[in-house]
């Protein structure tokens, strides 16, 4: 013989769960939405920049969204001489142009490599002037 037995049990019903407050983002684009306490928190992605809950943007898209000592690399304001000069040469930003030069008493390719300049001789042109034909002739 088989005994059926029925157990009734009651549960307490679960409460519902919150509302996502991220679903659907109130964020702008390039943003991402995170909860915190209940409520959407948008940050832009980097490296955008700008109003997350509008919009966020590159910091540039070309040279002239930079200050003109600075260049547009990668939409991001940078200084573009980072490793462009050579050996012994200094960089200079002319609008948004990196401008390399040798530095003083180096003379050379400042893209490559300034040497220093050999020592100038000093009695160079005195001892042309002491013995060339014109300066004995006129004495």
């Amino acid at each position: 013989m088989y005994v059926l037995l029925l157990l009734s049990v009651s549960a307490e019903p679960k409460p519902p769960l919150p509302p996502d407050p991220c679903n659907p983002s109130p964020c702008g684009e390039n943003a991402q939405c995170t909860a915190r306490d209940g409520a959407a928190r948008c940050t832009c992605i980097p490296p955008y920049k700008g109003n997350p809950y509008v919009s966020c943007q590159p910091e540039c898209v070309i040279n002239s969204d930079c200050p003109s000592h600075l260049a547009c690399v990668a939409q991001n304001c940078r200084n573009p001489c980072q490793g462009v000069c050579g050996v012994n040469a200094e960089c200079d930003v002319v609008n948004h142009v990196p401008v390399c030069s040798c530095l003083q008493g180096f003379t050379g390719d400042p893209f490559r490599s300034c040497r220093q300049e050999p020592p100038r001789r000093k009695y160079r042109y005195f001892y042309n002037f002491l013995f060339t034909p014109f300066f004995l002739s006129s004495l």
